[in-house]
């Protein structure tokens, strides 16, 4: 099995490449970056449409866990342009590309518990109402919204909730 994870460097991506190939995948990246030198990454940017189809084209991974994306509540609003691009038209170039060359794949898209604004009960389940409080929500639920063209694949949306860990940024700690 062939895996590609969007934002392989970034503070997750690392880990989950290790649990893969803990299960024998053979992982492939995409990522802005690749400071680190890990083999198997590609490095560019998910917002350039012809890097990411030749990347997928090359792979044809059986998954992708899309992890890459614009993150900070607190930049969206001083990038809401950057915000958007990023999000949505990042994951339509992945989806888009996944179509043409292996529409078969398996696509997990990381969106956000910020979707659902501020709760009025906790705890929040799929159904509560999403509501836009920041360009970074907006984003998110148009990333989400944007799946709705693409039923004729196999996609799955989690919307993850705060985490840390080692490797995390400091801006978001």
């Amino acid at each position: 099995m062939k895996a590609l994870i969007t934002g392989s460097t970034g503070f997750v991506g690392p880990y989950l490449k290790k649990e893969l190939e803990s299960h024998g995948y053979e992982v492939f990246g995409l990522d802005r970056s690749n400071k680190n030198n890990v083999s198997g990454v590609f490095c560019g940017d998910i917002t350039d449409t012809n890097f990411v189809k030749e990347t997928i084209k090359e792979i044809k991974p059986d998954e992708v866990y899309h992890l890459a994306g614009f993150s900070s509540v607190k930049k969206s609003f001083d990038e809401p342009e950057l915000a958007m691009k990023v999000n949505v038209d990042g994951t339509k170039n992945i989806l888009l590309a996944v179509r043409e060359f292996c529409p078969k794949t398996k696509v997990l898209i990381i969106s956000s518990s910020d979707v659902y604004g501020n709760p009025k009960k906790n705890p929040v389940n799929e159904e509560e109402e999403v509501k836009e409080t920041s360009p970074y929500s907006e984003s998110r639920i148009a990333q989400e919204k944007l799946v709705e063209d693409f039923k004729d694949l196999n996609v799955v949306i989690s919307r993850s909730f705060n985490h840390t860990g080692p490797g995390q940024p400091e801006i978001f700690v």
